[in-house]
């Protein structure tokens, strides 16, 4: 049994890996390789296990290995390493990618938080002249909400969702 699939586009918001060591982010990389072919292209963010250790972030490790995948067509507006990124699929797509992952303090917090920088460049990017008639998805690791319409665990879930969340409403940008 086999079966073809044509994927135009890939979005992936992380966990590509359960710790982020090295051995890990070159197994992902591999394995991930096909869906990074995509006709339209393919962009990532780092889920909270990809940015897990201290060592990860230091040795800028999920960059190293999905760097190419973080590029933007609107790098003006990125405030914190590449983010946010956007890339215009088409004439009436845009992805924008916002980073919420950071390493936790211990095994009973596994929250994320999109800094205050980049929820200001989020915003005026969505007011941007090239953003305009386009389908906007805001794409990051923490969902905003559960799949029952409440906020998530306040040590699980998105810190600052509200911020987001206005930031999305004011253009109507759909949050993935």
């Amino acid at each position: 049994f086999s079966l073809a699939v044509q994927v135009d586009a890939v979005i992936c918001t992380g966990d590509f890996t359960a710790l982020g060591t090295e051995r890990e982010m070159r197994s992902a990389r591999a394995a991930a390789g096909p869906l990074m072919a995509a006709p339209l292209g393919c962009v990532v963010v780092p889920g909270n296990h990809d940015l897990y250790v201290a060592d990860t972030l230091r040795d800028h490790r999920f960059e190293r290995h999905f760097g190419d995948l973080l590029g933007s067509d609107m790098p003006e507006y990125a405030v914190g390493g590449p983010w946010p990124a956007v890339r215009m699929w088409g004439d009436d797509c845009a992805v924008v990618t916002v980073n919420s992952a950071v390493p936790n303090p211990g095994p009973l917090r596994s929250s994320g938080r999109i800094d205050d920088a980049q929820i200001g460049s989020l915003r005026r990017l969505l007011g941007d002249a090239r953003m305009r008639g386009r389908t906007v998805f805001v794409a990051t690791h923490y969902g905003p909400l559960r799949r029952d319409g409440k906020p998530d665990h306040p040590h699980h879930g998105l810190e600052n969702v509200e911020a987001l969340m206005q930031a999305c409403m004011s253009q109507e940008a759909l949050i993935i």
